[in-house]
This record gives structure tokens, sequence and C-alpha cells, in this order.
């Protein structure tokens, strides 16, 4: 079970859009589908989920620094 604090971040992580997070500096907390400012480049699934296990690992280790127990 994670803690609050870890249930947190993976919620935020999950809710954003990584489709084109290279290409823009918004925390990425749009959706493409709905964004009239979107541009033409976008990430394939698995470039995105590679930034999206990328920071999920980065989240871990800031997490495991301030819980052991984590």
């Amino acid at each position: 079970m994670l803690n609050r604090l870890a249930t947190e971040f993976a919620a935020e992580i999950a809710n954003h859009d990584w489709s084109d997070a290279p290409y823009r500096l918004d925390r990425a907390g749009h959706h493409r589908d709905q964004d009239s400012n979107r541009g033409k480049e976008v990430l394939t699934d698995v470039e995105a989920d590679c930034i999206r296990t990328n920071v999920m690992w980065v989240t871990a280790q800031v997490l495991k620094h301030a819980d052991p127990n984590f």
C-alpha cells in the first residue's frame, strides 16, 4: 500500500497527458483533445511511456529518501 503522498503523486502522474511533454512547459497538465494551442510534434505511445516511467522513478527516489519504509 502506498502512503498518502505516494498515492497523490501516482494519481497526478497518471492524470497528465504526456504525449507532447518534451515540447511544452505547462506541466503536461492539459488534454490534447481539448487543447486549442497544441503543436504538431507528438511522441509515440512508447516514448510517452518512457517519460512517464522516468517521472515515476524520480518520484520514487524522492519518496524513498523522505521515507525509508517506502
